[in-house]
């Protein structure tokens, strides 16, 4: 999901350039979108992004392997956003090093822009260069990442606490839900922390006592993409086996946060606001842009994605694709009559075409 034309988050600063080479698998995911954004061939085989691609243990991934979506997702933006920090770090370490050397030889050729210089206290140049806000290092993150705030309520005095944790997709239960609405009310619904779970308070007394604790979304740092993981896969304890719910499940078309979300946010890693360094965002109103489709069992099986693109996007979609200007992805019984809500339309991306 992301926001509707002019619900976007504020800018951000811009992010260092990203490391290149064959082995980068940030410079290869570059390379994907450099080719089907500016390509002459209708399609791009990411032969050098796969290879870039490494499991938890560094190793090459297998391609042959099924991967839950959910995990290659997130491990992907954590690859991608620690190669872009290691190489804003080299960046600014390379900066201090011309700035150090040029105010030891001022004649010298080693020099550093005047942009990439800060001030001291005195007025003049400072030779450590100014650090750079976390959404600009971190870019993946500060686009798709949000905050949650993690509450704890105990039931005798009503004290409270509350910290914020960090978080690049929504993880949803599927199994006994009809709908996003139902699996989003459920996910913020407080825990009972009862008997071995009872929480220590200290405004009671110190001692253990039952308690609620529940996770809502930090509205102060609601992400620019929302991406929510539908938990399709779950694993059977009597048979200790994976398997896929297939269920009929309903998401809406524009989805509003107002019921999940907490205008407060607590302490804890990702600031007291919650906020991430960025502008915080006003609207809680999101818009489906996407939806990534598995086809297969638990244990193996296909991905593809139904994507929505309007204006130019589109249009230079159609005429790729030989599809006809105003033509529709989906057959509609409405009216012909009846105005379009929006002038997305919908594609659908294949290993075999678009």
């Amino acid at each position: 999901f992301s926001p509707p034309p002019g619900g976007g988050i504020g800018p951000a600063l811009p992010p260092p350039p990203p490391p290149t080479g064959a082995d980068s698998v940030a410079h290869q995911l570059a390379v994907v979108f450099g080719h089907l954004s500016l390509g002459s061939r209708a399609e791009h085989r990411p032969e050098a992004f796969w290879k870039s691609l490494r499991d938890v243990d560094g190793e090459a991934v297998n391609l042959r392997e099924h991967q839950d979506a959910c995990e290659f997702f997130t491990r992907l933006l954590d690859g991608v956003d620690a190669e872009v920090a290691a190489a804003g770090d080299r960046a600014a370490a390379k900066a201090a090093a011309a700035v150090a050397a040029a105010a030891v030889d001022p004649g010298g050729t080693n020099t550093v822009p005047s942009s990439q210089q800060t001030t001291n206290a005195a007025g003049g140049p400072s030779a450590t260069p100014a650090p750079c806000r976390d959404p600009a290092r971190k870019p993946l993150e500060a686009c798709l990442g949000g905050a949650l705030v993690m509450r704890t309520t105990c039931r005798p005095g009503g004290h409270s606490s509350a910290r914020t944790e960090p978080f690049a997709a929504l993880s949803v239960d599927v199994m006994g839900k009809a709908s996003l609405g139902a699996s989003l009310a459920a996910y913020v619904a407080p825990e009972a922390m009862t008997g071995d779970n009872a929480v220590e308070c200290e405004g009671c007394g110190g001692g253990r006592v039952d308690a609620a604790r529940g996770a809502r979304l930090a509205r102060a740092s609601l992400p620019g993409t929302l991406a929510i993981h539908l938990k399709r896969f779950e694993f059977d304890t009597r048979t200790y086996e994976r398997y896929k719910i297939t269920s009929r499940y309903e998401f809406p078309d524009d989805l509003d946060l107002v019921p999940y979300v907490e205008e407060e946010g607590g302490e804890g890693e990702a600031g007291g606001d919650g906020t991430h360094g960025r502008v915080p965002r006003v609207s809680t109103k999101y818009r489906l842009v996407g939806v990534v489709v598995h086809s297969g069992t638990a244990h193996a099986g296909h991905y593809y994605a139904l994507l929505a693109l309007s204006g130019p996007d589109a249009a230079a979609l159609d005429a790729a694709t030989g599809r006809r200007d105003g033509a529709s992805s989906s057959s509609s019984s409405s009216s012909s009559s009846a105005p379009p809500a929006d002038d997305r339309r919908w594609f659908k991306y294949d290993d075999g075409a678009v």
